[in-house]
């Protein structure tokens, strides 16, 4: 179960609160929410570029880059504030997720990143502090079963009954390795 680096999420819900305190409506605004956007995508992707580097990997997550994108665009409002927060939030855990995985590969070890909703987490709609639901325990043993070589998995996010991202609230990859650990039904 892995987290984001130091520093990333706080830093993404800086950028998340900054999008969601401007108003974008002419089209003039919008190509600065554009502008704006891409300089806050171009500031995380590079802290991932740079740890790749430092660790001789090329690190290419397009469409997961894409995703993020999207959500940095999406319309904040009060209404879809926490929705879109931790879409945003997500990205930390689920970049690290795939960098480990290549990290490993690398190394000789068969690894894939795995988000953690996909392989069963399934948690209340509590944007930001969402509780994971006991039901997805089942889900989640029988996708781990079927893992071959080293899982990387991505510790604090999960998905609602709807399909949208939650989080488990701050430091919460510690409580999701314990969901993956009693899922896993491992004795060590």
């Amino acid at each position: 179960i892995v987290s984001a680096p130091s520093g990333i999420t706080a830093r993404l819900k800086e950028i998340s609160y900054e999008l969601s305190t401007k108003k974008y409506s002419r089209a003039d605004e919008l190509n600065e929410r554009n502008q704006v956007t891409t300089v806050y995508y171009n500031e995380i992707f590079s802290k991932y570029i740079s740890l790749a580097k430092e660790v001789d990997l090329e690190f290419k997550e397009v469409e997961l880059g894409m995703e993020f994108y999207g959500s940095l665009m999406s319309t904040i409002n009060s209404d879809t504030f926490l929705k879109v927060r931790d879409s945003i939030l997500s990205i930390g855990e689920r970049l690290s997720a795939r960098l480990i995985a290549q990290l490993l590969r690398n190394n000789g070890l068969e690894s894939k990143a795995y988000d953690a909703y996909n392989l069963g987490l399934i948690t209340d709609s509590n944007y930001g502090n969402a509780h994971f639901n006991l039901s997805s325990l089942k889900p989640i043993s029988m996708g781990i079963k079927n893992i071959r070589g080293v899982p990387v998995i991505t510790g604090f996010i999960g998905k609602d009954k709807g399909g949208n991202i939650t989080t488990l609230g701050a430091n919460s990859s510690d409580y999701s390795a314990v969901i993956f650990a009693v899922a896993s039904e491992d004795t060590e």
